[in-house]
């Protein structure tokens, strides 16, 4: 089991996401190691490489564990493992809606594929392909064709 940081957070190799869930995480200090390489990798493969997603499934893991120790308090030392497992939960709920937001690369621009006049033209002219359920004028009043009940 093994605990690295390198410091470059990003999304283009499994260290620099491994790097990027660490810092989500707030996991990036040697002297206080929370979780291993392996488990982040298991978070990354769950959620197909999304770093906030796997972030977001750290941070359940992380509060599950703080969850099951108690609160103790010997004359002026206390510890307060519950703060620690809410801390975490509530962490983890934030991860998911950035991931929502921002998704697996961070902001990015939407994009459609095949949309080209030849790919257009290909689709019109196959007869093998199901038709579409729907047609142009679809809504016009009266419809285009003489019977309704023909189209379908």
């Amino acid at each position: 089991m093994t605990w690295t940081y390198g410091g470059a957070p990003g999304t283009t190799s499994a260290a620099t996401r491994r790097d990027a869930v660490r810092l989500l995480v707030g996991d990036t200090d040697t002297t206080d190691q929370q979780v291993t390489d392996e488990e982040i990798a298991f978070a990354l493969s769950q959620g197909s490489d999304d770093v906030y997603v796997a972030g977001a499934v750290i941070c359940r893991a992380l509060s599950g564990k703080y969850a099951r120790l108690v609160d103790s308090s010997v004359e002026s030392v206390s510890s307060s493992y519950s703060q620690r497992a809410a801390q975490y939960a509530e962490l983890a709920v934030r991860l998911t809606k950035d991931s929502k937001r921002l998704g697996s690369v961070g902001l990015g621009v939407p994009e459609a594929g095949g949309m080209s006049i030849s790919d257009m033209a290909a689709v019109e002219t196959d007869t093998d392909r199901v038709p579409g359920a729907f047609r142009i004028e679809e809504f016009t009043n009266p419809p285009r064709f003489s019977n309704p009940l023909d189209e379908y």
